[in-house]
């Protein structure tokens, strides 16, 4: 299986749940004599949010990869996301979210991705 990657960060475990949304914008409009008409204004750019655990055997370790990832994604410039089973895309990090649970050893993570270049 691929393991995830955002630019230059690998992943050493992938996330433990990843959910993409890709959806359509539609427009609802009321046309005299026809009613409600939907028209496709086409898609929107895909929406990726990841769940997982940075691990580590001391607690240290844990917050390691934690700092590693985001020095490697501090950047404001978007980076190609390599999700397994799907083709990479350019993606723009948007929100990481990093909590700390019993004594430090797992660090749960939720990070959210916007894809780029795609119309909205």
């Amino acid at each position: 299986m691929q393991t995830m990657q955002y630019g230059d960060y690998i992943f050493r475990h992938n996330p433990a749940k990843i959910r993409v949304t890709d959806q359509n914008n539609i427009g609802e409009f009321f046309c005299p004599g026809k009613g409600s008409v939907t028209q496709n204004l086409g898609q929107t750019p895909r929406k990726i949010v990841c769940g997982g655990s940075f691990t580590g055997i001391t607690p240290r370790e844990a917050l390691e990869q934690a700092v590693e990832f985001r020095r490697k994604t501090l950047s404001q410039r978007p980076g190609m996301l390599f999700l397994p089973g799907m083709e990479p895309f350019m993606a723009q990090l948007r929100e990481f979210i990093l909590d700390a649970e019993g004594d430090g050893r797992v660090l749960p993570y939720s990070i959210t991705f916007v894809e780029q270049g795609a119309a909205i």
